[in-house]
């Protein structure tokens, strides 16, 4: 299972990126190699999808989808019947702003 880290309040803090983020960094637990090792190699990915409210990232590992909407892995077309999100497309150079990003963050 996923879970994504929370403050002491027990809410959640953070948008979308952050969100995918944190999921895909304690999937590879919490390993920078694993994590940009798993982003290259395809295991993990970053999209960019059109949601009601405009644009949005979600994450992708193997065949499961999440983000902060849903909070669960589901299957591709489960995810987007149940978002209403709109596919467009994969953003290679997200990765090395989350790495980035995450270095910095902690």
């Amino acid at each position: 299972p996923w879970f994504v880290m929370k403050e002491r309040t027990g809410r959640m803090q953070g948008d979308c990126d952050d969100y995918t983020f944190t999921v895909l960094w304690l999937y590879f637990q919490r390993s920078i190699f694993k994590f940009i090792f798993g982003l290259l190699t395809g295991k993990a990915k970053i999209h960019r999808v059109m949601s009601k409210t405009g644009w949005h990232i979600v994450g992708q590992v193997d065949n499961l989808w999440f983000d902060n909407w849903t909070m669960k892995p589901l299957s591709k077309d489960d995810f987007f019947k149940v978002t209403g999100h709109k596919y467009k497309k994969r953003y290679y150079f997200l990765i090395p702003y989350f790495a980035i990003s995450g270095l910095f963050k902690r």
